[in-house]
């Protein structure tokens, strides 16, 4: 079924689409995002089942999304757009919305997974976005406050390529924001934030050794942001170039309790774990843990260039510690007013 009558809608706020994973079910969620705007917003339940698209699935102003575990919204071949879903870009100032649960699945094209542009009180919950190769999570385009992820995955499958400078979690102008249990893989950058007064608690970035090169776990290019045990989990470059656990482009950067690892497919000499340019200003970097795999588990060798490399004067670093087969940058403490 493709086309919803206007009797099914008055009665249900479940969604009834065509789940076969080739139906494109653009024009129903359009017929429901109406109806339920006509009712003052509501909640829009989407029970198991591939349901494909072939434009981007806009989530109207006052609308939440409740996908069941088992429930996939997928881009079909020929998808018209370069988001597959998003909240409203033209409303007043979305605020109050929930999206939880589900796969957002891009099909492997270079797009978005899910964006929010703008919008204060925003709640993603227990989502799944895949192979979204471009962007996974894009938040805060215009501007954005307390957009609050958690038990959230972003990943491209193995063998999957993401497309040059890719992110998996984006917040741009996103503020005020809390992601939390959050897990990316495959893409250039995990986690890049130019937003300011986030928080950061519990996310691990990796890539498989078949996806795009991590040359980036953390780009912290926003002020007053707090990373709390988070995992740089092996940027992976080729000889010759690095990768950066966290590259710290902005002041008053906290990295706390987070770790640092090279695994056994990184290239020996590639990583820097933290970098600060000249921008990062009066940052703090407090109990973090730098370590490497074993090169005789390996079979090659593994190492780490420099635990911290760059502008190091003017911040904080106390209690963090370092495994063997770490060249430079152990720094013990060093601060300056």
């Amino acid at each position: 079924m493709t086309q919803t009558s206007d009797d099914s809608l008055a009665t249900l706020r479940h969604f009834r689409g065509v789940a076969d994973g080739q139906t494109d079910n653009s024009a129903a969620f359009a017929a429901y995002m109406d109806y339920l705007q006509g009712q003052g917003g509501g909640t829009l339940s989407v029970p198991d089942g591939a349901y494909g698209i072939g434009r981007t699935l806009t989530i109207a102003n006052g609308i939440s999304l409740q996908m069941t575990p088992g429930a996939r919204i997928l881009a079909l071949p020929g998808f018209g757009g370069d988001v597959v879903v998003q909240t409203q870009p033209d409303a007043e100032w979305p605020k109050d919305q929930y999206i939880i649960g589900g796969t957002i699945d891009g099909s492997k094209l270079p797009m978005v997974g899910l964006r929010i542009p703008k919008g204060l009180g925003i709640t993603v919950q227990n989502l799944i976005v895949r192979n979204a190769l471009k962007t996974g999570i894009e938040i805060g385009a215009e501007r954005c406050h307390e957009v609050n992820l958690s038990s959230v995955r972003i990943l491209v499958d193995r063998g999957v390529i993401a497309f040059p400078d890719s992110k998996g979690l984006h917040y741009i102008h996103g503020h005020d924001s809390q992601a939390r249990d959050v897990i990316v893989v495959g893409y250039e950058t995990g986690v890049w934030c130019t937003g300011g007064s986030n928080n950061f608690h519990m996310i691990h970035v990796w890539n498989y050794d078949q996806n795009i090169s991590l040359r980036n776990c953390f780009c912290a290019a926003g002020p007053h942001n707090t990373y709390n045990q988070c995992y740089g989990d092996s940027p992976i470059v080729h000889a010759g170039e690095v990768g950066y656990g966290w590259y710290v482009a902005a002041p008053y950067t906290r990295v706390i309790a987070c770790e640092i690892f090279a695994n056994q497919w990184t290239v020996a000499d590639t990583i820097i774990g933290i970098h600060l340019t000249p921008d990062a200003k009066e940052c703090a970097f407090i109990g973090n843990h730098f370590w490497v795999g074993s090169p005789e588990q390996a079979g090659h060798p593994i190492d780490m260039r420099a635990a911290f490399d760059g502008a190091l004067e003017g911040s904080t670093f106390l209690a963090n510690t370092y495994t063997d087969h770490i060249h430079g940058g152990k720094v013990i403490a060093l601060c300056s007013e």
